[in-house]
């Protein structure tokens, strides 16, 4: 009988654990448990990264060219590319502002009406972030304000009005403001 107590109490706790399907954790220091994950890349985590970098390496480029001094204009410089009409700028005195460019439409990149809307704006954004990269000289005139709150703004690439260039590419439509035309 006191083999059988003794049996009982002594045994060991990874047996009945793995009954049930469970495996013992290592110990860490100090006694308490470790999870065996610390090395395991969650698949989200690489989309997330890869993400971070892609933006860095914009975002870099463009800092590089604004101290480089390529895609300086007037006062103000373009310091980023929301979307192919939107821009961010950087105004000395003022900080970083939106400015919403005159003369076109593009495609919406952040709430499209179709995946057609989607890809065309995507082209527009890549297309005038090139076109700011190469330019040797950009000047930037400044006007009011639209509805939400952002600068008008009329942008022009070496002597070229950037309004003319993209609609000549299909990347944009021709807008004076009011009701804009679908891109479905």
């Amino acid at each position: 009988m006191t083999r059988d107590r003794k049996h009982l109490t002594t045994a060991p706790v990874n047996r009945s654990l793995r009954r049930f399907g469970k495996r013992r954790l290592p110990k860490g220091a100090g006694g308490r448990e470790v999870s065996g994950t610390h090395g395991r890349w969650r698949p989200w985590l690489k989309v997330l990264v890869l993400a971070l970098l892609a933006g860095a390496t914009v975002y870099a480029r463009e800092a590089y060219l604004v101290a480089r001094g390529a895609i300086v204009g007037g006062t103000c410089s373009v310091s980023s590319v929301i979307d192919g009409d939107t821009v961010r700028l950087y105004c000395p005195g003022r900080g970083l502002i939106k400015a919403r460019l005159m003369g076109f439409d593009t495609p919406e990149v952040f709430s499209p009406s179709c995946i057609t809307e989607f890809w065309l704006g995507t082209q527009a954004t890549w297309t005038l972030r090139k076109k700011l990269w190469f330019a040797k000289d950009v000047d930037i005139v400044l006007g009011g304000q639209d509805r939400y709150e952002r600068r008008l703004a009329t942008l022009l690439i070496d002597g070229k009005s950037v309004a003319e260039a993209m609609i000549s590419l299909g990347l944009a439509k021709p807008y004076r403001g009011g009701q804009r035309s679908g891109w479905c």
